[in-house]
């Protein structure tokens, strides 16, 4: 395993975050610091095919040993610190294979924030992490933070999220909560292109285009962004309590997270890539509410400037600007103390659609998760299930966590995909895996 000195990881991010807090150390109060973390470990074997011909049924795709480190300085006059550290061990060499195997940072510095409190209002400034929605791991209105996908879907989404450079200030006035998140730096979600969870498009371009594509600039927007405070985001959001429904307003100006291509043909026929990251404003609400056991939750968000690809020509493939929605509306209960029941329906809609789309107008997604106790809550027994009702495409991940003490847990499951090749879950069809996850906290 090869050892990294802390600053030839850090990124600008990572500088700033450091300074902020060697500042905010040296300032004399009386705190009190606490020591938290975990020990994960987490290996998948495919039991598919894999989605690359070196792939083969038993092999692992992946095996990683965990760290993770969370310092916090908590301050009698209100003004708090938090570090989170996370140190990652592979199992496997992704160095000599860059294309089956994703790779791992081996340390990082995952937040770094400083928060006070002036009465009602808190100011946070630091590398850090806002979760906004109440729908359960598809969120149309968390706009603050980027996603990682390089492992798709089988990772819990906290996991998921890039912590980002930002100054986040809220205002708490009764049941009443004003919040306003700036982001100085964007940064875009990380879409794979290689790894066991490449995305088919890219994979496709890839083989159709080999030399051209090695030369895409993925992180184009997210360098320029790092020299350009032009590119800054904002989000808003008021949210409050109205005896049992709760609900909330977003507003939100910045970039959408995921990268538009085009490309135009050169004098040789080969591709000229471009990549593209377009500003744009959203609008959405959130709601929850509770009735006879019963809870509704949803949340909806429109945006204007997204780009959506034409069906490529002999003159090329370009994107056409649209107006969308994006929402989801659930409901879960309990029955008795340990039956667990969770159903959504996820509705994405293209207003300004033309039939040159490569995406359908439409997007409708239902899933559901089914959960129940055992053993006096030490054992449970899960299913989780989307299914694709546009692109008759489906996940399950049934799993089993047994609780040997409260904080040691046991998990293994396993991931079953199918689908055209081109739909979201079908795509990865050949990805059928089993895994086990061990994680102890204190």
């Amino acid at each position: 395993m090869k050892i990294y000195c802390l600053f030839n990881k850090l990124t600008l991010n990572g500088i700033v975050t450091i300074c902020l807090l060697i500042t905010a150390f040296s300032i004399p109060s009386y705190a009190e610091y606490n020591l938290s973390g975990e020990v994960y470990h987490d290996s998948q074997v495919l039991t598919g095919n894999g989605i690359y011909e070196e792939n083969s049924k038993g092999e692992f795709i992946k095996s990683i040993s965990r760290l993770e480190l969370e310092i916090k300085r908590i301050d009698e006059d209100g003004f708090n610190l938090l570090a989170e550290f996370r140190g990652t061990y592979d199992h496997l060499d992704p160095e000599a294979d860059d294309v089956t195997k994703n790779e791992y940072d081996e340390f990082e510095l995952r937040e770094a924030y400083f928060s006070v409190m002036f009465g009602s209002f808190e100011l946070k400034a630091g590398k850090t992490i806002v979760n906004w929605g109440r729908a359960d791991d598809i969120n149309p209105i968390d706009l603050a933070n980027p996603e990682d996908f390089s492992e798709f879907y089988t990772i819990d989404k906290i996991d998921r999220k890039i912590p980002v450079l930002m100054i986040d200030a809220a205002y708490f006035v009764g049941n009443m909560t004003l919040e306003a998140v700036y982001i100085p730096f964007f940064e875009p979600a990380v879409i794979p292109d290689t790894g066991p969870w490449a995305q088919y498009g890219f994979r496709q371009l890839r083989d159709l285009f080999p030399d051209s594509y090695g030369r895409i600039d993925f992180q184009k927007k997210d360098d320029e962004g790092k020299k350009d405070i032009e590119n800054s985001e904002t989000a808003v959001r008021l949210s409050g309590i109205f005896g049992s429904f709760d609900m909330g307003l977003v507003f939100f100006y910045g970039y959408n997270d995921y990268p538009a291509l085009s490309y135009t043909p050169d004098s040789d026929g080969q591709p000229i890539f471009d990549v593209t990251y377009e500003k744009f404003r959203g609008y959405g609400t959130d709601f929850e509410y509770t009735i006879a056991g019963y809870g509704f939750r949803g949340e909806i968000l429109f945006r204007d400037n997204i780009l959506y690809a034409l069906t490529p020509t002999m003159e090329g493939l370009v994107n056409e600007k649209a107006v969308d929605v994006q929402s989801v509306i659930g409901l879960d209960k309990f029955y008795g103390e340990n039956f667990y029941v969770n159903i959504q329906m996820i509705f994405n809609r293209i207003f300004d659609y033309k039939a040159e789309m490569v995406s359908d107008r439409n997007y409708r997604v239902v899933s559901a998760t089914f959960e129940e106790k055992f053993l006096n809550e030490e054992l449970l027994t899960a299913i989780d299930i989307s299914y694709g009702l546009d692109e008759e495409d489906w996940m399950i991940t049934p799993r089993v966590e047994y609780y040997f003490t409260y904080d040691f847990v046991g998990e293994i499951g396993a991931y079953f995909f199918a689908g055209d090749e081109d739909t979201q879950a079908g795509q990865f069809k050949e990805n059928d895996m089993v895994y086990v996850r061990l994680t102890y906290a204190f």
